[in-house]
């Protein structure tokens, strides 16, 4: 009433007429009021607070075909033809009302609400349940109770209610106790019920002095003058010919409470990584026992010729730096639980650094060989056994090493990563943070933090990743021994993979503590595990096969000594092949030639040696003689797969062959 009478008085020309029924719910006196107001014919426009429904919707319809606009506030009929609705979101506020109950007790117990037949009451009632749907509070069985906005029948539920044993609390959903200035009943309840809890409605001047005195736990209320100021304000756009929205929630909520002097006990959940750190521990655990048990059978095996082809030197990296990668597990299981701020520092600084010189240690092994194979292979003039020294892998390696250092040294001198705990959004019943999570993060955010120097690192690593996929995509038709090539092109395409699906993840769990040391850990198990598993289980297995098909040769040529068919040397006396013992010191052989093509007829299944056709169709003058290496071409391998063509001296001679076929091309 005042907002409104006030803002009429403020614009002018306009008179604010208040009027409503004797008994506060009577929906029909509501109705026949409306009905009056149109019979004056001197209305321009109609405000009204609904308390039925469907009696106040017929009125409504009547006034609009009268020709005069109509707008609900604070309770609303929202199926009628009202133009729009100002005031309360009603749901909201009975949230507000659930949640000032948990404020008060937090630890629960059976509440009950006292409601009316009113929209606005009705709304109230379900928004308070939806607040208390997931707390430690139940309601009633007996509740909402409906008093029909009757003081009477309000009060003799509230008693209702408080025959309960198990009752808590009770909320009234509207301000009708407090529409009787005398507060007798109302004290007189209280004092015989102080185990109840009573959030009210309407901060209205009796519910404050109510609450000064110790008998109102807690108040949500309305601003009902600036409702006033609305209706005015509404009804005025419409006599213009204005729009307006259908429905205006335009008031705020007011809320009271008495804050106690002891609040509960505050259990914040600090997310930290707790027992998910014995994963990191399994798994660096177990990539450093992979990469010593490697290195080990390396050097063990380093005189054969399956590790010798693929050099131990170049394996060697590769164990060091999967074992080197691997160690940045143990920093990332550092937080602000079990260790002091400087040691998480410290540990979050050093993830880099482990993860940078890993990466470059083992990748850069990789990629020398297949780009040194590339080279050599894509060059038409080249003719000759394909090694890749020490000098190949050492000069790449230093290249990405020192960028990868300078970079690392300069974010570490200017922007270090430091470790802290920040707070999630959301607060307990008393604004009181219930959550925080720890990270590494730079605080020199006027240099840019930590991002340009991660971007550096990931542009540089990722690009080199990329430009090694190119080369093992162009290599992708060359066969080398032991198929280390192929092996090669799926450990890169793994880790580029690992990269391209990962550090999106990495990005979007940033400050999930727990989510992202399981991605993290995952991601540099997977790339150590594809190096290790596809570089070495291939070479051990092979290198199993050709112990047992020695044993198995040496087994036989001892039956065939002691008949007598071969020499003390060992060499069979119906052979009149020649071999040179090749103990893979030159490196890997290339399976495949390019720009030549070389014709060989009649080469007998019994081994004997005929003529040599087509032979000379190289450029280079030192190939005079084709060798297939015996032990490198089982019987059986297709005739594409020859593997090896060596420039040798000598008179041209054709070894004994291993193909079945009488042609090979």
């Amino acid at each position: 009433r005042d907002g409104c009478q006030a803002r009429a008085a403020l614009i002018g020309n306009i008179e604010c007429l208040y009027v409503g029924p004797q008994e506060e719910g009577d929906a029909q006196a509501q109705a026949d009021i409306v009905d009056d107001l149109i019979a004056r014919g001197d209305i321009d426009g109609i405000s009204i607070s609904v308390t039925d429904a469907a009696v106040a919707s017929d009125a409504i319809a009547r006034a609009m075909n009268a020709g005069i606009p109509v707008v609900t506030f604070d309770s609303d009929a929202d199926q009628s033809e009202r133009v729009a609705y100002v005031g309360t979101n009603n749901p909201a506020f009975g949230m507000e009302l659930g949640k000032l109950l948990v404020q008060l007790k937090p630890l629960g117990g059976t509440f009950g609400i006292i409601s009316s037949g009113a929209p606005n009451a009705m709304e109230k009632a379900q928004g308070a349940r939806d607040r208390l749907k997931d707390t430690e509070w139940k309601e009633a069985q007996e509740s909402p109770k409906d008093c029909q906005g009757s003081i009477d029948l309000f009060y003799q539920q509230m008693w209702e209610f408080a025959a309960d044993p198990d009752i808590r609390a009770i909320i009234p959903t509207g301000g009708w106790p407090f529409l009787d200035s005398n507060t007798t009943r109302w004290k007189k309840f209280r004092d015989a019920n102080p185990n109840i809890t009573m959030v009210v409605s309407e901060t209205l001047p009796i519910t404050i002095q109510l609450m000064n005195e110790g008998y109102v736990d807690g108040i949500v209320g309305q601003l009902p003058y600036n409702m006033g100021e609305l209706s005015v304000d509404t009804l005025l756009k419409i006599y213009d010919g204005e729009s307006v929205q259908e429905k205006i929630y335009g008031t705020s909520f007011m809320e009271v409470l008495l804050f106690p002097l002891e609040l509960p006990p505050l259990v914040v959940d600090m997310n930290y990584l707790g027992y998910l750190v014995i994963l990191g521990y399994f798994m660096f655990g177990l990539i450093v026992m992979c990469s010593i048990a490697f290195a080990t059978w390396t050097f063990i095996n380093k005189d054969t010729r399956v590790v010798r082809a693929s050099q131990p030197m170049f394996l060697g990296m590769i164990c060091c730096g999967t074992l080197i990668m691997a160690s940045s597990i143990i920093p990332l299981t550092v937080d602000d639980e079990r260790y002091s701020e400087r040691g998480a520092d410290i540990a979050c600084m050093s993830v880099p650094w482990l993860i940078s010189i890993g990466f470059t240690t083992t990748f850069s092994a990789l990629f020398s060989k297949t780009w040194r194979v590339n080279k050599i292979f894509h060059n038409p003039r080249r003719f000759a056994r394909i090694k890749v020294t020490a000098k190949d892998v050492i000069g790449p390696y230093l290249a990405l090493l020192a960028i990868n250092v300078i970079v690392l040294a300069c974010w570490t001198a200017i922007a270090p990563l430091i470790y802290g705990r920040f707070e999630y959004p959301g607060t307990d019943s008393w604004n009181r943070p219930i959550a925080s999570y720890g990270l590494c993060y730079s605080d020199s955010t006027a240099r840019g933090g930590f991002v340009p120097y991660l971007v550096i690192i990931g542009v540089v690593n990722v690009g080199v990743l990329i430009l090694a996929n190119v080369q093992v995509y162009q290599a992708r038709s060359i066969r080398t021994e032991f198929s280390e090539s192929r092996y090669i092109t799926i450990i890169m395409a793994s880790m580029l993979q690992a990269f391209v699906i990962g550090l999106p993840v990495i990005l979007l769990v940033w400050d999930i503590p727990k989510v992202y040391f399981v991605v993290m850990v995952c991601l540099i198990s997977v790339i150590c595990f594809a190096v290790l598993g596809f570089m070495f289980i291939p070479k051990v297995s092979i290198l199993r096969q050709k112990r047992a098909e020695a044993k198995k040769m040496e087994n036989r040529n001892s039956a065939r000594r002691a008949n007598g068919l071969l020499t003390a040397h060992g060499r069979d006396k119906s052979s009149t092949a020649t071999s040179e013992e090749d103990d893979g010191r030159d490196g890997l052989k290339i399976a495949m030639l390019k720009s030549t093509r070389i014709a060989v007829t009649g080469i007998g299944t019994g081994g004997e040696t005929e003529e040599l056709q087509a032979i000379q169709t190289s450029q280079d003058p030192e190939i005079s003689r084709i060798e297939v290496d015996e032990e490198m071409s089982p019987t059986g391998t297709s005739k594409e797969e020859v593997e090896d063509v060596q420039p040798v001296h000598g008179n041209d001679e054709i070894k004994s062959s291993p193909y079945d076929d009488n042609d090979v091309s």
